[in-house]
């Protein structure tokens, strides 16, 4: 089975990231987070406007095993203004 996990809003102009996670018996867990942005150029006649999605990383690469994954969200701001 396959899943959007949650969607966790960067800015106003409506680029979200996108944590993603899949499972399948004898293989395990597959989990992606990925940048999605709206693509105004491909709304449709209602407006509908959809997004693009690009991958950013993909926990198997780092060698970090995860059994669940239920959400996400950040932390603190650092004193800098960037979030964590």
């Amino acid at each position: 089975t396959s899943g959007l996990v949650e969607l966790l809003a960067l800015d106003d102009q409506g680029t979200l990231l996108a944590l993603e996670r899949s499972f399948s018996t004898g293989a395990g867990n597959d989990i992606r987070l990925f940048l999605a942005r709206p693509d105004p150029a491909g709304a449709d006649a209602s407006g509908r406007v959809p997004l693009r999605k690009e991958p950013v990383l993909d926990f198997d690469e780092i060698g970090i095993a995860l059994d669940n994954v239920e959400g996400m969200a950040f932390g603190p701001d650092l004193p800098d203004g960037r979030r964590t």
